[in-house]
């Protein structure tokens, strides 16, 4: 029986030319397939790459394809997707390609690595991009204002709160609720869930829990009792510590174990001091180190880095340690507990507000049995609108706060600052710093540092709950005349 074939299908022509490959009857400047990527992983890279990317870029493609010793056919399919695709131009150049520029499988990775690709599996000892020398290569790419649109926007994790692949801090004393809301947020995305009315990002989170080992287990059955959950979240917990500074180190380790599970979403690191074993938090080389491997963890993962810490003596100063943490993290949320109430604020947003409180109860729940058939408990975090207690003012502050009172009583004037808020007496913003600045509260005589000495001792007030501002107005919160 004979069979016409006018034209032989692509899937026909792809089969005989590998078959070919497995006899080694290919041309001789293409070389042996050598790498331990499959053909399906190299589709995988190219799934995130544009192919009307530029010139140049597009024939790194191939040539890194061809320098492996795979089949054109993958280079020819994913180029017939893009806009500038031209029939025979593919098979024209991979014939040209002879290995002369120096480019390897290892670009094509580093290329794909930047638009979000990650390995299903951990890269083998006899593959390692990283030490890669065409990655090394590599000119810095700088871009013209006109051209910064082509760069990828910004994407949240949480709307308003985090964004994706990029790291935050949470950090308060200790039992006052730091992990019940690191866990909560983890869950929360894990399953996809709004938290606190923001919109999230659905992924996959792992939570190393150097200090609540085995027990987060029975919060996490909180959270699931609390909220009515019947399955459960791509969530993953390590309950060991996980050494990231200084050397040796376990990043190696982790980012091999991490890279089982494919991309990442989130990545919590509770807490900082056990993450950084015997080194200084206090100096900056120590805390350096640190942030180093969790900017490594980033880029390898793709994933958002959440590091949860302790606040010293003093928890107006902030977190403990080395300045350094919070010049290199994107958000900040300080956590403090007063009469069963936990409060989160946002103490640092790059690219946004800072200020924002939201306020939480424990609420009990039994999640299991001991080993005596007793019951165990754990809490999960159920949202209140009780506002936490203000600190008391002293110094400055409280000069700055009568400077106020004194200035409303001679100059206030009834105004609706916000629609649908109640009429308030306020004063501009600008007869409030003329006013600290007569009153001689700062001791300097000098401009700017009076200006800064303004901002510090209002924001103060506003932190506390003492003041708000808005339009260039401000006024006191409750009655002025305590």
């Amino acid at each position: 029986m004979n069979l016409l074939i006018s034209e032989p299908p692509q899937e026909l022509i792809g089969l005989l030319t590998r078959s070919k490959k497995r006899n080694n009857l290919r041309k001789p400047d293409i070389p042996e397939k050598k790498s331990k990527f499959s053909d399906a992983d190299i589709q995988d890279m190219l799934s995130f790459l544009n192919p009307d990317m530029s010139y140049d870029d597009w024939l790194k493609v191939g040539m890194a394809i061809h320098a492996e010793g795979y089949d054109s056919s993958l280079w020819e399919a994913w180029s017939k997707r893009g806009s500038k695709y031209s029939t025979g131009e593919c098979q024209n150049k991979w014939n040209s390609f002879n290995g002369a520029a120096g480019v390897s499988l290892g670009t094509l990775v580093h290329m794909a690595q930047n638009y979000g690709w990650r390995p299903a599996q951990p890269f083998t000892e006899s593959f390692k991009v990283n030490e890669n020398p065409e990655t090394k290569a590599q000119p810095l790419k700088i871009y013209h204002w006109s051209d910064l649109a082509q760069l990828p926007t910004r994407k949240y994790l949480i709307k308003g709160l985090f964004d994706v692949k990029g790291m935050s801090v949470i950090f308060g004393a200790s039992n006052s609720g730091k992990t019940f809301l690191a866990l909560d947020i983890a869950a929360h995305i894990a399953l996809g869930l709004e938290w606190q009315g923001k919109r999230t990002r659905k992924g996959q989170v792992v939570y190393i829990a150097a200090e609540g080992g085995y027990g987060t287990q029975a919060r996490l059955e909180a959270f699931r009792k609390h909220h009515d959950i019947e399955g459960y979240g791509e969530l993953y917990v390590i309950p060991s510590s996980v050494l990231l500074c200084g050397e040796p180190n376990d990043l190696k380790l982790l980012l091999e174990s991490l890279a089982c599970l494919g991309t990442l979403d989130l990545v919590v690191i509770d807490t900082l001091a056990r993450a950084m074993g015997g080194e200084d938090e206090n100096l900056a080389k120590d805390m350096g180190s640190f942030i180093k491997n969790c900017d490594d963890i980033r880029e390898t993962t793709g994933a958002h880095v959440m590091v949860i810490h302790h606040c010293g003596k003093n928890e107006e100063r902030g977190a403990r340690g080395s300045s350094a943490l919070k010049g290199a993290i994107d958000t900040e949320l300080q956590v403090s507990q007063d009469n069963r109430v936990i409060s989160a604020k946002v103490t640092k947003q790059r690219d946004g507000k800072t200020g924002e409180i939201t306020c939480f109860e424990l609420r009990p729940y039994e999640v299991g049995q001991d080993e005596d058939g007793e019951a165990l408990t754990s809490c999960a975090l159920e949202r209140t609108s009780a506002a936490p207690t203000r600190y008391g003012l002293t110094g400055q502050a409280q000069k700055t706060r009568q400077c106020l009172l004194n200035l409303i009583h001679e100059q206030g004037t009834d105004y609706v600052p916000k629609q649908g808020m109640a009429s308030q007496k306020v004063v501009r913003l600008e007869a409030f710093k003329d006013h600290f600045i007569k009153a001689g509260i700062a001791s300097t005589k000098k401009p700017d540092s009076l200006d800064k000495a303004f901002h510090r001792a209002k924001d103060k007030l506003k932190d506390g709950g003492y003041i708000e501002e808005w339009d260039g107005y401000v006024w006191i919160l409750d009655n002025p005349d305590n």
